[in-house]
């Protein structure tokens, strides 16, 4: 019998971990408060992470959009060719002139919407040229007179005697004011008043052109005052929510703002405040 020292017990690895540091590398234990900010640290990361996989997500999805709307529009643009034919060829057929200016409304309609959806999805670069407000203006409503007729609605224009020039896109800031004057034409009752001022106003150095939309309708409610500028936020039955969310967008491309400067039951004042020229 032989006696001596039993040999060591092999040490099982296999389910053991190595020990979850508690300090950093300088040896110095973590403080309460460190661990905290650690780990809010952590949870913006994984804020951050799912933020990026939205984008993702909503970028392919714009992607698609932008495609089925474009598809849409060319069909669209053959049906107001062909309803334009049908009333040339036959203008005193009984009820057909009614009938087409009824479809060519809702084309105008379905249009207007893939417009939107297209701005949203993949936004325009701009064109950038010297513009004089007033001109730009007087395209405005010479595009929305006859909605303005239909009402019966008076337009009150008050200009400024002399306005720099501002540096800007004109097709595109024509779409900023004609969302503006039909949400006017369509909050002011029949037979209201729609005013329109022009001035400038020295809030930066070379001073701002500032256009005020003010119409007589209802006021806007409380409950969507504060998320007005965001997509798919709307009054209408019938609205997406998208035309102030581009035209704030627009507004904001060119390096300026669209403002609700005032909503009482007596009626909104929005104004679009753009930079002006240098020497204009």
């Amino acid at each position: 019998m032989t006696c001596g020292t039993a040999a060591p017990k092999p040490r099982d690895i296999t389910n053991s971990h190595p020990p979850r540091p508690t300090s950093p590398p300088g040896g110095e234990e973590l403080s309460g408060a460190s661990v905290m900010e650690l780990s809010r640290a952590r949870a913006e990361l994984d804020r951050i992470r799912v933020h990026l996989e939205d984008r993702e997500r909503l970028t392919a999805l714009g992607r698609l959009t932008a495609t089925i709307a474009h598809e849409v529009r060319n069909p669209l643009t053959a049906m107001k060719m062909w309803l334009h034919m049908i009333r040339v060829a036959r203008p005193d057929a009984a009820g057909l002139d009614h009938k087409c200016t009824m479809l060519s409304q809702e084309i105008c309609r379905l249009e207007r919407l893939v417009g939107e959806v297209l701005e949203v999805a993949r936004p325009a670069s701009l064109q950038r040229a010297p513009l004089q407000m007033p001109r730009l203006l007087d395209r405005t409503l010479d595009l929305m007179a006859p909605r303005m007729r239909e009402k019966e609605l008076r337009v009150c224009r008050r200009d400024a005697v002399t306005l720099p020039a501002v540096h800007g896109d004109s097709a595109q800031l024509v779409q900023v004011f004609l969302n503006l004057l039909d949400n006017a034409r369509e909050a002011t009752p029949r037979g209201g008043e729609i005013s329109i001022q022009e001035s400038l106003e020295q809030a930066s150095e070379h001073g701002e052109v500032v256009v005020r939309v003010r119409d007589t309708g209802p006021g806007m409610p409380e409950r969507v005052r504060g998320r007005l500028f965001e997509p798919f936020v709307t009054t209408k039955a019938d609205g997406t929510g998208l035309g102030l969310y581009i035209a704030a967008g627009i507004t904001a491309r060119h390096g300026g703002r669209l403002e609700l400067e005032r909503s009482t039951d007596g009626g909104c004042v929005f104004a679009v405040s753009l930079p002006a020229m240098a020497g204009a």
